[in-house]
């Protein structure tokens, strides 16, 4: 027997009237979210921070496993409870209180220009109540997504990870879900921009095709017939203006995928307050409405 979640519209596997975590909730945590898994996530839903960290144990009815054998099986693979120490296995239906435990990564954040580290508050990423979505990078169509809310930050006083400064969190299980890479809120555009690459090339005039969360897709402008040849992951810069000279915004990104009609470009920052920063969701905003509002 084996779950599917690779639903053509992902929706979350929750419904109000169900235990804190069944079995289809456990099944999508432990092949996606296991413990030991590294994972990437974005604090406060902001998708321009971008960090990496392990899932290192789970803590069930405030008692911490940390190893994916204290998880119990039934004869056909499926997990069915918890061995917490010496007690009785604890079935599922029994779960009232469940976390993650994560290493404490409040360093990445130096790694932020002040602006950035702005948006996340005076205590940073991990302030008790703020939001972190993990998720799992893979090659199919599917992104392993799941919305957590901070608890804490502490020192665990024994076990494996004793002295270790750690972050406990509470997943959401209604956000357990596989996200579609596709469906991403495009805005369409025919605005002229420029695309700066290489050494000692000449920009290219293209169109800013669409813009959309975490990437930008460029076309030919009139007269052009081919895309210049551009490698996956190869850096990029792309600049347009958006109505006023004002609105002039220079973005740098990587290669995704280049066909000789089109290119498009996983954006990673844009250069305000004279330099380069990580995009927030406040920029993309910005210039989303600024391409809905903008006037041929």
């Amino acid at each position: 027997m084996r779950l599917n979640f690779f639903s053509p519209h992902p929706e979350p596997i929750a419904e109000a009237d169900r235990p804190l975590i069944d079995q289809e909730r456990m099944l999508f945590l432990v092949e996606h979210f296991p413990i030991g898994q590294q994972v990437n996530y974005y604090p406060e839903y902001i998708r321009a921070i971008n960090f990496q960290t392990f899932i290192i144990g789970y803590r069930i009815n405030n008692k911490f496993i940390y190893s994916v054998d204290d998880i119990a099986n039934d004869g056909n693979g499926l997990p069915i409870g918890f061995r917490l120490g010496r007690a009785p296995t604890l079935a599922l239906a029994g779960v009232t209180d469940f976390q993650l435990l994560l290493p404490d990564t409040s360093n990445l954040e130096k790694n932020l220009d002040y602006f950035t580290r702005a948006e996340l508050g005076r205590d940073g990423q991990f302030t008790p109540g703020n939001a972190l979505t993990l998720y799992i990078q893979t090659k199919v169509r599917g992104v392993p997504t799941l919305d957590t809310k901070v608890v804490r930050r502490q020192k665990l006083p024994n076990g494996p990870f004793a002295g270790i400064s750690t972050v406990l969190v509470t997943p959401d299980f209604a956000t357990l879900m596989l996200a579609d890479k596709r469906r991403k809120q495009r805005v369409q555009s025919t605005i002229a921009a420029e695309l700066i690459f290489g050494i000692d090339q000449s920009p290219f005039g293209c169109v800013l095709a669409d813009f959309a969360e975490q990437s930008l897709r460029i076309g030919l402008a009139h007269g052009k017939e081919i895309m210049p040849l551009l490698n996956e992951g190869e850096s990029v810069l792309i600049t347009f203006t958006i109505g006023e000279a004002k609105n002039f915004y220079q973005i740098k990104g990587k290669v995704f995928r280049r066909s000789d009609e089109a290119c498009v470009i996983n954006y990673e920052q844009l250069h305000k307050y004279g330099k380069f920063t990580p995009i927030s969701m406040m920029d993309v905003i910005e210039i989303k409405t600024g391409l809905l509002n903008h006037k041929a």
